[in-house]
């Protein structure tokens, strides 16, 4: 059954790959093409580790919560007594979820990139090699074309 699984997202992998590359192949460069079908091939290489590795995705019933009257139903006008919620961990420290440490370094890396980036134009900026460096490629470029 995983084998029929994997090969349905490769399928869909793929397909979604092609899609772009139909959608938008008059309006793309070679290199966006081939970064889209890279990242295509690579998630395709990934599946099968994936699909090993990870957990199933199974969808979920929705079942009505316990303590809860139905509205046309016959009951008590009290509200229902719910049980207190059980407690995050056995040693009664807060577990920590590792979704939260890897979204909190995600974040982390992109702030200091983005500071980075910011630092770097405003020196490129402040010492006018911008400017030095368009004029030598606007020169070059002028030179091909002769």
């Amino acid at each position: 059954m995983i084998v029929i699984s994997i090969l349905a997202k490769v399928t869909l992998m793929l397909g979604a790959g092609a899609a772009i590359q139909i959608a938008l192949a008059r309006r793309m460069s070679a290199a966006t093409r081939h970064l889209v079908w890279m990242l295509a091939i690579a998630g395709v290489l990934l599946l099968p580790a994936l699909a090993i590795s990870l957990p199933d995705w199974t969808p979920v019933e929705y079942t009505e919560p316990a303590g809860v009257v139905p509205i046309f139903g016959a009951g008590s006008l009290e509200p229902p007594v719910l049980d207190a919620p059980a407690a995050a961990s056995i040693s009664g420290t807060p577990r920590i979820q590792w979704s939260w440490i890897l979204a909190a370094i995600y974040v982390a890396g992109v702030a200091k990139t983005h500071k980075d980036g910011v630092e770097r134009a405003r020196r490129v900026i402040a010492s006018g090699d911008a400017r030095r460096k368009l004029d030598d490629f606007v020169a070059f470029s002028k030179k091909l074309k002769a």
